[in-house]
């Protein structure tokens, strides 16, 4: 299966990295990411099969054998067809973009991937439907096989623009991979591939508490896709309902070794709501993403890690979920591009900071703090930590400082002040300790 550790490329003999791919954005990213000192940087350039190196998989001219191992190398590769096939709208193309790599749609998919459950806050028009509909599409055109697949939106209007675009999606793939049949339904509420009895349902809860229990029942969904979660009604119990059903089929695609996973994206909510409370209340119990988790030795590591680190104050709620959160600078996206971004919004100041800058909305008009301390405190925010992984604890560590500056504090004489929560140190709640710099107050780590 696909590359996700270092150590899976020796599981792929003749397997190398795809220098000569076209699609620039997954180079430059693994370029950052070894930048940022992650030894575990290029399993997003994996090639399996190295006769692919210089084929477009969309020429026209492709032999029959070129062909097939096209369509092997996108089954056993997610890496290879999101990066090679996928073709996703651009306004005045016929043949759409490639897909465009960024920090926040690579480590989704490799947490989905892993089978890790993903909260992921993402910005407006960032491409957070075309994250999903990108892996549904690999699972309908091969990915898996005999799987039924969820789509929970908040309501039927986005559930058929959503569903609209997957087909628009499989219309720009190579006729030699679409395996989707005349037959086949491609409609606002179903997308069936009958070759691989693959299969997607759109779904929307309801207002009625006793209607969302009855969302998902009857369906074995293994993956479960889940659109403007923050929006959706009733939430809390459709999400459960939808859970419940699809343990048999979780269960049975990983033994099968097949992909399962959920996936959870919004763009940020309001606090005061009863479904955004619900969701914010995940995602503050969530472990938060760090590049880090790249260089984990394998999937059972990696879950040791998430849940060592988790957020949630007690044990016995720590839950195999991570916050994958970014802000537009960590997504690659300029200073320019906000303010054009803020110009063009027609929208109030809360919606604006909700939609652009993934800020949860809860009673900002009654704060205490003066507007020009809040932006002061918003300000002084480090979006990108420096993250250490200490073993055997796996204890992340998050510094504030670049080991420069540290080094360069105490060459001044600056000492560190370590304070503890030490939370009765019995088991049951989650232990955290900080450093301030003793001249200037400043955390440190």
């Amino acid at each position: 299966m696909t590359v996700l550790f270092a150590g899976d490329w020796a599981k792929h003999p003749g397997s190398s990295i795809h220098y000569e791919t076209k699609n620039k954005s997954f180079i430059r990213l693994a370029t950052l990411y070894y930048e940022m000192g992650i030894k575990n940087c290029a399993f997003l350039l994996a090639l399996l099969d190295p006769s692919l190196k210089h084929v477009d998989p969309h020429a026209d001219d492709l032999t029959p054998v070129q062909q097939q191992a096209v369509i092997r190398e996108c089954k056993r590769n997610f890496w290879y067809f999101v990066r090679e096939v996928v073709r996703v709208d651009s306004p005045g193309s016929m043949a759409g973009a490639s897909f465009s790599a960024n920090r926040s749609n690579v480590a989704l998919f490799w947490l989905y991937l892993n089978h890790i459950t993903t909260i992921n806050t993402v910005i407006r028009q960032t491409g957070k439907s075309t994250n999903i509909l990108t892996i549904m599409e690999w699972l309908l055109t091969g990915g898996t096989v005999g799987s039924q697949i969820g789509l929970l939106t908040k309501d039927a209007g986005l559930r058929a623009k959503t569903m609209a675009g997957l087909k628009e999606m499989f219309e720009y793939l190579p006729e030699y991979l679409n395996v989707a049949a005349k037959s086949d339904v491609f409609n606002s509420e179903v997308a069936s591939v009958s070759a691989l009895d693959n299969i997607v349902y759109g779904i929307v809860s309801n207002s009625s508490p006793k209607m969302a229990d009855k969302v998902g029942r009857g369906f074995t969904i293994a993956n479960l896709f889940v659109d403007e979660v923050a929006f959706i009604e009733n939430i809390e119990i459709a999400l459960s309902a939808i859970s419940m059903t699809g343990n048999a089929a979780r269960t049975m695609h990983k033994e099968r070794g097949k992909p399962y996973g959920t996936i959870m994206a919004t763009t940020a909510g309001d606090i005061d709501s009863r479904d955004g409370k619900f969701v914010y209340g995940l995602l503050n119990n969530a472990t938060l993403f760090s590049e880090m988790f790249f260089d984990t030795k394998n999937e059972e590591d990696l879950i040791k890690v998430i849940l060592q680190n988790s957020s949630a104050k007690e044990k016995k709620d720590r839950k195999l979920i991570v916050n994958l959160t970014m802000t537009y600078r960590q997504m690659g996206l300029s200073d320019e591009w906000m303010k054009e971004k803020i110009r063009d919004t027609q929208s109030t100041d809360e919606n604006r900071e909700r939609d652009l800058f993934n800020k949860w909305i809860s009673g900002t008009g009654s704060s205490p703090l003066p507007e020009a301390d809040r932006r002061a405190i918003e300000a002084s925010e480090v979006d990108d930590p420096r993250i250490q992984l200490y073993d055997p604890y796996a204890y992340v560590m998050r510094w504030y400082v670049s080991e420069e500056e540290f080094k360069t504090k105490q060459a001044m004489g600056h000492h560190g002040i370590i304070g503890a929560d030490t939370s009765d140190g019995i088991g049951r709640d989650g232990n955290t300790f900080y450093i301030r710099d003793h001249a200037t107050g400043e955390i440190l780590c």
